[in-house]
């Protein structure tokens, strides 16, 4: 449900308004009141398909993943503000990835014995560098079929260890809530893979009814402790930093820095905020075997906030008013 811009909260910041795309074209976030034909934005005779709330989405969603200037030319008040505060932070900062979403790789050069794309599959990645990542956002639109995602799909390509296989979690935009205390079984699901090759996840066909409906999953590597590595069944299920999930990008390096997984299976990280003042938000992180933990923090550019994960809580630093158990 679209929230206009003129009157209900949420509202934009006025910072929002300063990006033009020279990546995309500008997009609009609503059907605009039907005044596209009538003031020269569409044809007499219609509006093209993408011009419909799955398109509006695809979008939004396109623009965020380019780490391009995001423009939106929506008439005046007719702008969805909800949609567009997905991919910035509430004073306005683009919440984008580490590089420009690309097609996977299936799509030039499938392996032996996998299909390519029947349609539109783009990943990218957040972290602090190639050897450190710390989320795999993919993008499908357009899919004919249904269509496996493999290990091999995610670059930078996540090494498996040759013992114990490598644990993800996985978890689509529109899935259930995820909300403080319940189950994290409930919010993510953890797959393990042992070859480069394997299936992590089946994309699901596109609605034929809205042809341009985005799929947007997220897959998250599991800090897991060594003994949980080698199979060690005493050893604590692990932790996943799932990040602002109101985001297109939930672990922006925008956002997030300085993420550390010990070989005990702690997981650390700071929350930044930008240079327009506090701002308050919400953090979640799962474990895995365990709950959901979402911890309510107020951060700005003077003030980041440190979050460490450890004995089945999560605890921050540097925050006056951080609580695990946000709702």
């Amino acid at each position: 449900m679209s929230t206009p811009l003129h009157t209900s909260p949420p509202q934009l910041p006025l910072s929002c308004f300063h990006c033009n795309s020279t990546v995309q074209d500008t997009f609009w976030t609503s059907d605009n009141d039907g005044l596209g034909p009538v003031m020269g934005g569409c044809p007499s005779s219609g509006c093209p398909a993408d011009h419909s709330p799955g398109g509006y989405e695809l979008h939004a969603i396109l623009a965020t993943l380019s780490t391009g200037p995001v423009g939106f030319s929506d008439a005046v008040n007719q702008t969805n503000a909800t949609l567009i505060l997905r991919t910035c932070t509430g004073h306005g900062t683009l919440l984008q990835p580490s590089k420009p979403a690309t097609a996977v790789d299936s799509t030039l050069l499938a392996a032996a014995g996998q299909e390519r794309p029947p349609g539109h599959v783009l990943a990218t990645y957040t972290g602090a560098s190639v050897d450190d990542v710390w989320s795999y956002p993919v993008l499908a639109h357009q899919l004919r079929r249904a269509w496996s995602l493999r290990l091999a799909d995610l670059w930078p390509r996540p090494t498996v260890p040759a013992v114990g296989g490598l644990r993800l979690a996985l978890r689509f935009d529109r899935g259930a809530r995820c909300t403080h205390d319940q189950p994290a079984g409930q919010c993510v699901t953890a797959v393990t893979a042992t070859r480069v090759d394997d299936v992590i996840v089946v994309l699901p066909k596109t609605s034929a009814i809205e042809l341009f409906s985005p799929t947007l999953l997220t897959v998250w590597p599991v800090c897991s402790s060594v003994a949980a590595w080698h199979g060690d069944a005493t050893a604590d299920g692990g932790w996943v930093l799932l990040g602002e999930l109101a985001k297109f990008v939930s672990v922006s390096p925008v956002r997030f820095a300085d993420v550390h997984c010990s070989p005990d299976g702690h997981l650390t990280f700071t929350v930044h905020g930008d240079a327009d003042g506090p701002e308050q938000l919400v953090v979640t992180v799962a474990e895995l075997g365990g709950s959901v933990h979402a911890l309510s923090v107020t951060v700005s550019l003077a003030h980041p906030v440190r979050i460490a994960c450890m004995a089945h809580a999560c605890n921050a630093s540097g925050s006056s008013d951080q609580v695990d158990g946000a709702r």
